[in-house]
């Protein structure tokens, strides 16, 4: 079933619980008395928040099952309990969204990051985690990951497997600037072996290139994965491009100088054998 809070309303809950099993749309406000809590999720439920702005409530198992959507996002991100911050599928459906509206603290999502409408702008020094066995799904190709300032967005591996940032740039409307990244092998510490990926929106301050580059460039840096090596490949929009593709390179930085690798192919920059990571 379906419950909506039309208007803006307050639902003011008792001592008793409320298992979501359906669909709870939040338009207002979710009230409940100090210190006690008894929303869980059921199986399929999905917590709403259609607001800008707002509080999440506190949801027991909202870190196990469920899904939490967020889809009134124009000016401003909801604010999350301090004591919850972890999400088993969260998604992001903001299709009105007209500004950054960056997550106020680190989130982390267990199974499932849904891109499904505007885009998802980690705070300054704050990180969106994904666990270990988290995937990301782009329902929408103007969805992505914004990662201004200090921002990152964190996965963890356990494996020699495949995964998508869905990074992007507010740049030109918005871009979709998806990092692809292939561990072939390597040596993993479950839970502390993690990839973290940005993407910056201005051209790299060491690229002297005066007629052909991108505004944008990503960085990646790891932990605790060992003797590994990967294979990556960065897909860039035309609103990043400055000249001509022909005349441009994938280059990787280290802090002090530039490698150069391959042309890029439609509209993708690809390298193999990666045993470090960079700019």
């Amino acid at each position: 079933g379906i419950y909506n809070s039309l208007n803006g309303a307050t639902i003011t809950l008792g001592w008793g619980s409320v298992t979501i099993e359906g669909l709870l749309y939040n338009t207002g406000i979710i009230s409940y008395p100090d210190n006690y809590n008894k929303i869980s999720f059921g199986t399929n439920g999905v917590y709403e928040h259609a607001q800008n702005g707002g509080n999440i409530p506190l949801i027991n198992n909202c870190s196990t099952t469920g899904t939490v959507r967020i889809s009134g996002v124009t000016t401003t991100a909801p604010t999350f309990p301090a004591s919850q911050t972890t999400y088993y599928n969260l998604e992001w459906k903001c299709a009105s969204q007209t500004s950054a509206a960056p997550l106020p603290t680190t989130i982390t999502v267990n199974n499932r990051l849904i891109l499904n409408g505007g885009y998802i702008t980690v705070g300054n020094n704050n990180q969106l985690i994904l666990g270990t066995n988290a995937k990301s799904t782009i329902m929408n190709e103007t969805s992505f990951v914004n990662t201004p300032g200090n921002g990152v967005m964190r996965k963890y591996f356990s494996d020699t497997v495949t995964f998508v940032f869905p990074l992007g740039s507010t740049l030109g409307g918005g871009t979709s600037n998806t990092a692809t990244v292939k561990f072939t092998n390597g040596s993993f510490s479950s839970g502390s072996s993690y990839l973290d990926a940005k993407l910056t929106s201005s051209k790299h301050p060491n690229n002297n290139s005066g007629t052909s580059y991108l505004n944008c460039y990503w960085t990646l840096s790891s932990a605790d994965i060992k003797n590994f090596s990967a294979n990556a490949s960065f897909k860039y929009s035309s609103a990043n491009l400055f000249g001509d593709a022909a005349n441009m390179f994938l280059l990787r930085y280290n802090g002090s100088s530039w490698a150069t690798y391959e042309h890029p192919l439609n509209n993708t920059l690809s390298i193999t054998g990666l045993t470090s990571f960079g700019d």
